[in-house]
Parts: C-alpha cells; sequence; structure tokens
C-alpha cells in the first residue's frame, strides 16, 4: 500500500474550483474544522456544529458534539492539511450524549485526521450503545504508533494499521457490520478485515477522542473532518469514488 502525507501545495481552504462534498445517501452526520460550524471561547470549541448536509435522515441537526472546561480541545483556522482548518486534541474530549438518532452498525466513519502523539490505549473516538455495549474507532493499541477499530465488545482486538503514521495527515476509514467482513484502513488502502464482530445496538453516547466511559483522556489527535454513515450500508461504487474525489480536491492528499 502506498501511503502519503499531504502535498501542501494547490487547493487552499475555502479557494474556488474545490470539489464539493457528494450527496451521499445515508449520511448521518459531519463536522468540519471551520469557525463557521463552532461555538468558540477564543481558540477552544465549546461546541462542534454537525453541517446539517444530511440527506433528510432522522437526527439531522442534532448531531453537536460538545466540550467544556479544561477538556475542550484548540481550534485553528489554517492548522490543517492543505491549509485547512483542524480541531487539535490534547487530553480533550468533546461528546454527544442522550442521541435520539438511533444508530446502530452497520457504520460507516471517515476521519481526516494526524495522530500527533501516542499513549497505548488512547481512541481517536468511542460509543456505547443502549445494550452497555461499546467499542473503539481508532484505538491505539500497544507502544509504537498503530491504530485498530474495536466494535461491539471492549476485550476483543482488532487487526492494528501501522500505515497511520505519526505526525501524517492520512484519512482513516472505519466500517463495522457485526461481521468479519468489518474493517479499517488508511487513505483508502489495503483493508484491515477481521475485527471482532460484536454486535452494537443504537448509540446513546458517541465521544471523540476520549474512552465512552467519559474517562481516560490521554488522546492526542488532529482532526480536520469527520464525516458519518449510518442506519444504511457500505459507501460503495459511485458514492465512495466522488467522496474520495473531495478528501483529495480539499485536503492535498494522495489517496490510492
Amino acid at each position: 500500500m502506498f501511503l502519503s502525507p499531504m502535498d501542501g501545495v494547490g487547493f487552499g481552504a475555502g479557494g474556488s474550483g474545490l470539489t464539493e462534498f457528494p450527496n451521499l445517501t445515508d449520511l448521518h452526520w459531519r463536522h468540519v474544522a471551520e469557525a463557521a460550524n463552532m461555538s468558540l471561547s477564543g481558540s477552544l470549541v465549546n461546541t462542534w456544529y454537525d453541517t446539517g448536509d444530511e440527506n433528510g435522515l432522522a437526527g439531522t441537526g442534532e448531531a453537536d458534539i460538545v466540550g467544556s472546561g479544561d477538556t475542550r480541545p484548540t481550534f485553528g483556522a489554517a492548522t490543517g492539511p492543505n491549509g485547512t482548518g483542524s480541531v487539535l486534541f490534547d487530553n480533550d474530549i468533546m461528546s454527544l450524549n442522550n442521541m435520539s438518532t438511533g444508530l446502530a452498525q452497520p457504520y460507516h466513519f471517515f476521519w481526516i485526521m494526524k495522530q500527533v502523539s501516542y499513549t497505548t490505549y488512547e481512541r481517536l473516538a468511542s460509543y456505547k450503545t443502549s445494550g452497555s455495549a461499546n467499542g473503539n474507532i481508532g484505538h491505539q493499541y500497544g507502544s509504537s504508533p498503530g491504530i485498530e477499530g474495536r466494535f461491539g465488545n471492549p476485550s476483543g482486538v482488532g487487526n492494528k494499521i501501522s500505515e497511520a503514521t505519526l505526525g501524517t495527515w492520512v484519512l482513516y476509514e472505519v466500517f463495522a457490520n457485526n461481521s468479519t467482513s468489518s474493517y479499517d484502513r488508511v487513505n483508502n488502502g489495503t483493508k484491515s478485515t477481521g475485527i471482532n464482530s460484536g454486535s452494537s445496538g443504537p448509540f446513546i453516547r458517541f465521544v471523540m477522542c476520549g474512552d465512552d466511559n467519559m474517562s481516560d483522556l490521554p488522546s492526542h489527535f488532529d482532526v480536520a473532518e469527520a464525516v458519518h454513515c449510518g442506519g444504511g450500508s457500505e459507501v460503495t461504487g459511485d458514492d465512495h469514488a466522488q467522496l474520495m474525489n473531495y478528501f483529495r480536491d480539499r485536503y492535498g492528499l494522495t489517496i490510492s
């Protein structure tokens, strides 16, 4: 698999001619690191709002992620890939609680992110479900950089992906389908399948850069965009191709 960092040139944030975000059938929420999508106290992020461009799904406008106190992450208007914005989590956490969206597997996540440093067991994201099950979406595993997906069963182990190079902006993709066909991958490369297939009921809490029990806050990630497609099926075909075009154009990533 070929992994490339951003090229750092070309299209800038907000420039003309950018590829538009596609109209995905099962888009459930989307968070883009732009000041217009946030409530800020200086550079601290109080709320990271859902962009609201879902295609008429239940829960539209409800997926606002909230931080508080000293655990609020920091927004930078041009600290992301290709001159875009980003939200830096440095022992910070944001959560979406008491969800009425009814999300359950299958779901499909796409993250434009950079792992800044690593601590064993830190999470890019996690969730809790109505049946008390939980899972991790981008779990730092071991004492060297590498992330994995763990779904529905916290004791289950996924496949560690080391291609998410420390300090490099990448697309990290996670698909969970209650089966061993669940996978994660970096930059649309080779799928890491065989992840434990624990069943996951509807979400009642989603946590960005922390554990679902709202503790354990050693996560160190920079996030430029998070896209969640849920309540449907895997994003494939033209939808996936258009999404990759958008990511390549906006963020300057080389995605095979």
